[in-house]
């Protein structure tokens, strides 16, 4: 292919530089693409995809459905589920990450408060959990150091413990989620000295053993195929990027068939 085909094939077009919540989904079905460079309210770390949050929520709840997340950080999921009409609440042991969230939705600024996940224990149970559980900081140790908890889990001093720590999570979750409730988290393998760990799995079989049932699998792409490798400072070879996020979709069985939803 020529210099000129080149450039006309890695079009920047379909990754615009704005980003809107739209009530309606813009990603097929069977893999998800979106925008790298979505614009968000403040700089706080490890923040989900804004229009993958909208489409998981347009999938699987309803206007009027209460929508949580435990790893709530500065709010991407309540809030959007705010603005698509259900009733988005959020919680998350770090204060920094509520007053972010209660400035980013201040009509709404009551439905976040600070709590650590693993006492959660919600007055009404819920219809639909999205999450981004602490994965990405660097499993055990806060290197931006944006949150001061002890019981934070990035600042965990292993994956041991992390991992021991994480697992009540998930069961809060199944506790607050209604029968037939959706839970949906992202995630992808890691590295941590020289050890290879599948989170995506990990989580997963977390839920199993806790007792919800696979739905479905989803992965998205966060970059353009023109990011998917880069060229490594010191020995000059290709390396592939971090492209891809494995999603989750669980519920809560009580033997009744699940909800069929529509994209409103």
């Amino acid at each position: 292919m020529s210099e000129k085909g080149l450039k006309e094939f890695h079009s920047d077009e379909e990754f615009p530089e704005n980003y809107e919540i739209l009530e309606k989904i813009k990603s097929p079905l069977n893999v998800l693409w979106y925008n790298v460079n979505s614009i968000f309210p403040d700089n706080y770390p490890a923040k989900m995809p804004q229009d993958f949050a909208r489409d998981m929520i347009l999938f699987y709840s309803k206007k009027g459905d209460t929508v949580f997340d435990g790893f709530n950080g500065s709010g991407t999921v309540p809030r959007i589920a705010n603005k698509l009409g259900r009733i988005g609440i959020g919680t998350d042991v770090n204060p920094k990450a509520i007053k972010l969230s209660q400035d980013h939705d201040p009509s709404n600024a009551d439905r976040y408060w600070q709590s650590d996940l693993k006492k959660v224990n919600l007055d009404k149970k819920v219809d639909l959990i999205l999450t981004s559980p602490p994965f990405g900081i660097s499993i055990a140790g806060d290197k931006n150091n944006y949150s001061d908890e002890v019981d934070d889990l990035s600042n965990s001093k292993s994956i041991e413990e992390f991992l021991e720590k994480i697992r009540p999570c998930f069961q809060s979750y199944f506790n607050n989620l209604k029968p037939n409730g959706i839970l949906i988290f992202d995630a992808r393998d890691r590295t941590k000295d020289s050890k290879y760990y599948d989170l995506s799995v990990i989580f997963r079989n977390m839920c199993l053993e806790i007792g919800f049932k696979v739905h479905a699998k989803f992965f998205y792409f966060l970059m353009p195929y023109r990011l998917y490798t880069y060229k490594n400072h010191d020995n000059k070879q290709i390396m592939p990027n971090v492209s891809t996020m494995d999603v989750y979709c669980l519920y809560k069985g009580d033997d009744q068939k699940l909800e069929n939803f529509n994209a409103v």
